[in-house]
């Protein structure tokens, strides 16, 4: 056994720490553990009200724990830091050496570890732990797709797209038209034949200034990530975090699509999913590029440009969601 995974054992045999707090976490909920209310609060603003379903994967902040944790050579860690000497010994874990930061989840126990020596970027905030929801999707047989959703009655439609495609832009203008904001940027699904379920995770929507159709929706602003040059939104009062959607529709955003949406073949729409939804489950490929295939196969998929009213949403997802 690796020294990291003696560690980490010893990290889990101690007592959890005292505050308690649980979130909606895509499918399941998420029973934070830290030192203070107001350190659970803050790190997990953009997740929903829990539900109280028989899911739960305990977290827990372990402040900066990780100054004696034995830091795995660099000869160990694979894309996104994930640390490939950890197999047979329950834990999957990846690890940021340059901003001291480690996550860890032990698969039979349902406990996840974090520590960092330095701030959590607003970004982080936003969509937190997101490397822990990939991993609990795939676990259970789920995926974590790189795309919004916008949900009404219980249905949904997933809008994929590279960055700069309008994604945020379409979910946030469709919510303002009526439709409830599942996400911006990941949401959960499960495909079952022609069935695909969905669950919004985040709350929150990143909008790279100026914003296009600012009088959409009256956002609460949350903070600038100077990183990825966006401002951060809540959009929380908006959402259904957590509560399970029937998705109908995939469409793929674009800037110089048509105006109303147009079927796009299967293989059109597996290109427009499958690259960055893939590319953030390191280790996982085949798997996920297969569901990938299963998702579109199972779903209506069509191409949209960029629409220039809330009015014009709204008559989107009559056709899409019906009327």
């Amino acid at each position: 056994m690796s020294d990291l995974a003696r560690w980490l054992d010893r990290q889990l045999e101690k007592t959890a720490p005292p505050a308690q707090l649980r979130r909606s976490f895509g499918a399941r909920d998420l029973d934070l553990r830290g030192t203070s209310d107001d350190e659970l609060h803050e790190l997990s603003w953009a997740l929903g009200e829990p539900r109280f379903v028989d899911d739960v994967v305990e977290y827990r902040v372990l402040g900066d724990a990780l100054r004696s944790a034995p830091v795995p050579r660099a000869s160990e860690c694979g894309p996104y830091g994930v640390i490939s000497t950890l197999g047979g010994t329950g834990w999957r874990a990846c690890i940021d050496v340059d901003n001291g930061r480690l996550l860890a989840l032990h698969r039979e126990a349902r406990v996840a570890l974090s520590s960092s020596l330095t701030e959590e970027p607003p970004r982080h905030q936003a969509e937190f732990a997101r490397t822990l929801l990939h991993w609990l999707a795939i676990d259970a047989g789920h995926l974590l797709v790189h795309a919004g959703a916008v949900g009404r009655s219980g249905r949904a439609v997933l809008v994929v797209g590279p960055g700069g495609a309008g994604k945020s832009t379409f979910v946030r203008c469709a919510a303002g038209a009526g439709a409830t904001f599942l996400g911006d940027n990941a949401i959960e699904v499960a495909v079952a034949g022609d069935r695909v379920t969905a669950w919004g995770a985040y709350g929150s929507l990143k909008v790279r200034p100026p914003m296009a159709m600012a009088e959409a929706l009256a956002l609460e602003f949350r903070a600038h990530d100077v990183d990825i040059a966006k401002d951060l939104y809540d959009l929380r009062n908006y959402s259904a975090l957590g509560i399970t959607h029937e998705a109908v529709a995939v469409v793929a955003a674009s800037a110089d699509g048509p105006l109303s949406p147009e079927p796009m073949s299967r293989g059109a729409a597996l290109f427009s999913v499958a690259p960055s939804t893939m590319v953030q489950f390191p280790l996982y490929g085949p798997e996920v590029f297969e569901t990938c295939g299963d998702l579109v196969r199972a779903l209506d998929c069509f191409s949209l440009g960029r629409l220039d009213s809330v009015a014009d949403h709204g008559r989107v997802l009559d056709e899409l969601l019906g009327s």
